[in-house]
């Protein structure tokens, strides 16, 4: 009993001594995660900057003007921690881009490796930025006509004009802006405007870029506005906002005086919005030339390209009358820059912003008898309703998703609207009109 009694006292004071251990070393472990997790972003964040700043030197080695985005990076850092991760993914995603860009050297990528403007893909070669002076090795002795189509878009182009000056003044590129003015009571004619555009500024200038006024550039670094070797399409279809179908080559459109002049320029029938350009593809090609357009993992959703265009203040006369619509999918034969019909009203020598800019007031002229679609309707065809504030005839809504009726009828004043069953009408009431067949988006 003794010797029982003996034992039992060393075991328990060993319990009493290890119910206050315990505490102590979580404690410490505590505090040692801390100091490690401490450390750890401490160690992050200067690897972060360290990249920036390593980021910085090699744009500033290869002439690209970036120093705005670092900067901008380096202020939001000291904005909010919780913006840590996301720059660094950005900061390293970046760097990933210019290694990328400084190794790769692919066959369409330089001039000399591809002389003749030979395309893996139906008409249409990529290029790759690395080094400005390397990829056009002449760029200093020419000059850009920035040409605009243009009619009541004042709003657009008051951002536009500092917006390009400091774009191109980032690549070293001599330019000047030519606003063509569309004065005329017709339906906007692109195609003509660009051609008097040309007419005006080849004696001033050796290349063009055909430029909706709408359409920002964003990365300088990325997409050069220089002397293009072959056609080049600035707003590929992977960089503009709105159209992605495989043979766009509208928006942006880079072009020698002598390729512009090859392919005879732009047809002058297309009167109201769009298939001018796609119809200048086709003239490309029968041409034998290629288009280049930018690498495909240049840039994606929108970060290259800024749309200002507001559809509801600015419609656009998209109607389809008569024959127009199986004709402007044909490749026009007998007009084009020989053969431009208009009248200069006044030319005016401008500028806002300290950026001198030259508009041209033109009338077009047209051939009711070939074009006769050149006139604005005075009622809208079917299919087609009259939109309030602008009066130009817009289709009318004729499909909806599924989980929504299209309720309402087409007619000059008025457009049906798709409603969601449940929501903005009641399944009873919803039966009496059409059910939407349309996948929803994602």
């Amino acid at each position: 009993h003794t010797h029982t009694h003996t034992n039992r006292a060393p075991q328990n004071a060993m319990r009493v001594s290890v119910s206050k251990v315990v505490p102590l070393c979580v404690l410490l472990l505590l505090l040692a995660a801390l100091f490690v997790h401490h450390q750890r972003q401490q160690l992050e964040t200067k690897e972060m900057m360290e990249q920036q700043e390593e980021l910085l030197e090699v744009l500033r080695r290869d002439n690209h003007d970036m120093t705005l985005y670092v900067e901008h990076m380096k202020e939001s850092l000291a904005e909010s921690d919780e913006k840590q991760a996301a720059l660094v993914a950005l900061v390293t995603s970046l760097r990933a881009e210019i290694a990328q860009a400084a190794s790769r050297r692919s066959a369409d990528a330089m001039p000399s490796n591809n002389p003749d403007g030979q395309a893996r893909d139906n008409g249409f070669a990529q290029y790759v930025p690395h080094n400005l002076e390397e990829l056009y090795p002449e760029r200093h002795p020419h000059r850009l006509a920035i040409l605009i189509p243009f009619r009541d878009a004042q709003a657009e182009l008051t951002v536009f004009l500092p917006h390009i000056s400091t774009f191109l003044q980032a690549q070293g590129v001599d330019f000047h802006v030519y606003v063509i003015n569309q004065i005329d009571d017709y339906r906007f004619n692109r195609g003509q405007l660009l051609n008097i555009g040309f007419l005006t500024a080849k004696d001033d200038c050796d290349y063009i870029a055909m430029h909706d006024v709408d359409l920002l550039p964003l990365l300088p670094h990325r997409l050069p506005y220089l002397f293009p070797p072959h056609p080049t399409h600035i707003a590929a279809p992977w960089i503009h906002p709105i159209y992605h179908y495989k043979n766009f080559i509208g928006g942006i459109m880079l072009m020698t005086n002598q390729q512009y002049a090859r392919v005879n320029g732009l047809s002058n029938n297309y009167w109201g919005w769009g298939r001018e350009d796609d119809e200048l593809y086709k003239r490309i090609v029968e041409s034998g030339m290629k288009v280049v357009r930018p690498d495909v993992n240049t840039t994606r959703d929108g970060a290259a390209l800024r749309h200002i265009h507001d559809q509801e203040v600015r419609v656009r006369d998209m109607m389809q009358v008569g024959e127009q619509f199986r004709i402007s999918k044909q490749r026009d034969t007998t007009t084009g820059l020989h053969n431009v019909d208009y009248e200069l009203v006044e030319r005016k020598e401008l500028a806002f912003k300290n950026v001198p800019y030259t508009q041209l007031d033109v009338r077009l002229r047209c051939n009711q008898e070939v074009t006769y679609w050149c006139i604005k309707p005075k009622n809208c065809i079917k299919g087609y309703y009259r939109h309030q504030s602008s009066g130009v005839c817009r289709r009318c809504t004729r499909k909806c998703w599924v989980g929504f009726v299209l309720v309402g009828t087409c007619t000059e004043q008025s457009n049906p609207q798709c409603l969601r069953v449940g929501r903005d009408i009641s399944p009873e009431e919803a039966k009496k009109w059409p059910a939407g067949n349309m996948p929803l988006p994602k």
